[in-house]
């Protein structure tokens, strides 16, 4: 297996594990803005962090920051992955420098979200459970963004991609593990074809 598929396969466990984190936070009338909004300033201080632990320094060169603005579009607007990654592949191939790109997206959540907040859902309002939540898929979305990065520098966008956005199958083991929902027979023949799709498509590497 490649290193390429490998870490894809990391972005996919992570995802998997914050779909169901996302789950459980949607079961109570929450703020999903202010969601995005923690998830997006957890998720850029672990970026920070990991820049400055790499002796790196911030790029705002114009390839680095029009991908990025664009990246952070893809992945607020519905949480679109796949659009992520295709301009983050796109942004790397212009020369665009990775954690600047991510640091942008992750300011994208923190805009986004609290625009969403304070204007569609009219509720700025933190609490402890909020936090909580948005801690741990802040961590979460850091590993998922950061592990399919990895994926996208070492392999091709039409391979890793597909393979990072199958997290349904972990979300539906977790799910059915804690009991949130049943496995039925057309949940098992989808999972059975994904499992089958990433085996495929990791051949292709």
């Amino acid at each position: 297996m490649s290193a390429a598929i490998g870490f894809a396969l990391v972005s996919l466990l992570f995802a998997g594990v914050n779909d169901v984190v996302f789950k459980r936070y949607s079961r109570q009338e929450r703020s999903r803005g202010m969601f995005v909004l923690g998830i997006g300033i957890v998720w850029g201080i672990l970026q920070l962090l990991a820049l400055v632990m790499q002796g790196q320094q911030l790029d705002v060169a114009t390839p680095a920051l029009a991908f990025g603005i664009a990246a952070g579009a893809m992945v607020t607007l519905s949480n679109l992955r796949a659009g992520f990654g295709v301009t983050f592949k796109a942004g790397l191939s212009q020369g665009a420098h990775a954690p600047t790109m991510m640091l942008i997206a992750a300011a994208s959540w923190i805009i986004g979200g609290f625009c969403y907040a304070r204007f569609r859902e009219h509720r700025v309002r933190i609490t402890r459970k909020k936090l909580g939540y948005s801690a741990l898929s802040g961590v979460l979305v850091f590993v998922i963004v950061n592990s399919l990065a990895l994926a996208l520098e070492r392999g091709q966008a039409s391979i890793v991609v597909p393979i990072a956005n199958l997290s349904f199958i972990v979300a539906l083991a977790l799910s059915v593990a804690m009991k949130m929902e049943r496995l039925t027979m057309r949940k098992t023949i989808a999972t059975v074809c994904a499992a089958v799709s990433i085996y495929l498509l990791a051949q292709l590497s």
